[in-house]
């Protein structure tokens, strides 16, 4: 086990593997739950549907402009389907769960729905049922994941800031300092 895996508190045997940015974790271990942390990424959640390995990719790879500004994350997809089917995976077998891509500050493009657009557009072509998701939105999520039960539970850290309007600027009246 990598030295990224904790205890689980409270449960007997069980640990937690860390999936950041980028990276991908497959397994066919049973006690093990995958974690990651979510703003803009998108986190795949694949597993057999017989339950006998499954995995996650956390996905921050931006989308570019172009017919081929996705390449990026289908690479990192398919990475994942690889892995799996080392594993003796069918990709029949194989059903998603996905979640994050929020907008997490509340302005500008979101790439996070041009992620999740692209693995969504990916799953449906490659025929790999998705069963569960949770995406947009403006909040991080905080997800675990049984790769082998396919339990995904999503959590919502913290809470988003309201909108606050920006308070006027006093008039320089030229006697005091100006702050830029």
């Amino acid at each position: 086990m990598s030295g990224l895996a904790a205890r689980l508190p409270g449960a007997t045997g069980s640990t937690t593997r860390e999936v950041g940015q980028g990276e991908l974790f497959v397994t066919d271990k049973p006690n093990l739950a995958l974690t990651a942390t979510l703003g803009s990424c998108v986190a795949i959640c694949l597993r057999d549907d017989q339950g006998r390995a499954g995995g996650m990719n956390h996905i921050f790879q931006a989308v570019l402009p172009g017919p081929m500004g996705g390449a990026n994350v289908i690479a990192d997809i398919e990475r994942l389907v690889n892995q799996l089917m080392g594993l003796g995976v069918s990709r029949s077998h194989m059903v998603a769960r996905l979640a994050g891509g929020a907008q997490v500050l509340g302005r500008g493009p979101g790439p996070g729905k041009a992620i999740a657009l692209t693995c969504l557009d990916y799953l449906n072509a490659e025929k790999i049922n998705v069963v569960q998701t949770d995406l947009g939105g403006k909040r991080p999520r905080r997800i675990s994941f049984d790769p082998l039960t396919g339990q995904l539970q999503i959590n919502y850290p913290g809470s988003v800031p309201a909108d606050v309007a920006m308070e006027p600027r006093a008039t320089n009246t030229g006697n005091s300092c100006e702050l830029f």
